[in-house]
């Protein structure tokens, strides 16, 4: 595919994710900046998006790019788009049609992930699976088409260059991975007098991550200890919703704006807000009561050993 080729591509997959079934019920801030015009976005926003921007195109070359799109409606001075049909109220998340790759290079971009599989079969979103640290696992989720077309890429194997890849349905490996994060749990530690100490505005309640999304506990903790010491992140796998506390009196208020329409996680923008003094009062005084009564049973059944 020549260069120029390639970059429309890129530029239409782009387009039609930020509007599609999967990434869209999720993106807050997309859906309001629409709703606050009235129905349609103006292009030169959409041209800013984080991996939008490096392609630079102009919003005459988007439109001309993306004007054949099954999933793009243009206005008439072609300065504005939208969706072309209603979107779904949950991301469009189909496991039937969800397989797990395993062996790709480190090395590889989401941008390299996509081109390849792109040569496989149509695709609707891959979740690159990153440790810790994010870098790049080498094991991705991609949801094709339809569980046929996941069935047949099975059946094929293909591979990554010269390299085998070990593939499987997506439902067998959450399976998998789920049975070995439960052998290897631990009862989480106990929190101090002072971590349930109120301190004001410490507390985000983020909203908007993708329910299907490979994204865990590590992962949130890993994006917002970017904005202060952490103390405390309550986050299940399967949840849209996170809370998550700083250390320190101010951090939320300080990382809001950082947080709020611009953070993405499990490939969605996530929206955030902080609480307001009488609700994150009660909000201390409920994991000061838990803490309590899960100290209450501790000694209680410390006393009852020692009978």
């Amino acid at each position: 595919m020549a260069e120029g080729d390639a970059r429309a591509a890129k530029v239409l997959r782009l387009a039609e994710w930020y509007f599609g079934d999967i990434n869209y019920p999720n993106d807050q801030w997309l859906k309001e900046k629409i709703e606050e015009s009235g129905g349609m976005i103006d292009i030169s926003h959409i041209i800013k998006f984080g991996r939008m921007a490096p392609l630079d195109v102009s919003v005459e070359e988007f439109y001309e790019i993306c004007k054949d799109s099954e999933v793009l409606s243009f206005s008439s001075d072609h300065q504005k788009v939208k969706r072309k049909n209603a979107a779904p109220e949950k991301p469009a998340i189909n496991d039937e049609a969800a397989l797990y790759f395993k062996g790709l290079p480190s090395t590889l971009t989401l941008d390299d992930l996509e081109e390849f599989f792109a040569t496989i079969a149509p695709f609707k979103m891959i979740q690159m699976r990153r440790l810790a640290d994010r870098t790049f696992k080498g094991s991705c989720y991609v949801q094709f088409a339809d569980k046929e077309a996941a069935e047949k890429i099975l059946a094929d194997k293909p591979k990554y260059k010269d390299t085998e890849l070990f593939i499987s349905t997506k439902a067998d490996h959450v399976a998998e991975d789920t049975a070995k994060r439960a052998s290897k749990r631990k009862a989480p530690k106990a929190m101090t007098s002072a971590e349930l100490e109120y301190k004001a505005k410490t507390v985000l309640i983020v909203d908007g991550i993708p329910a299907d999304a490979d994204v865990s506990r590590e992962d949130i903790s890993a994006e917002f200890k970017k904005f202060g010491e952490l103390a405390f992140v309550a986050f299940s796998r399967g949840k849209t919703n996170a809370e998550v506390r700083f250390a320190e009196t101010g951090m939320a208020e300080k990382a809001l704006p950082e947080v709020n329409g611009k953070l993405v996680l499990g490939g969605a923008t996530v929206t955030a807000r902080t609480l307001e003094e009488e609700e994150e009062k009660e909000y201390f005084a409920k994991i000061q009561s838990r803490a309590t009564e899960k100290g209450s049973r501790g000694r209680k059944n410390f006393r009852a050993r020692r009978e």
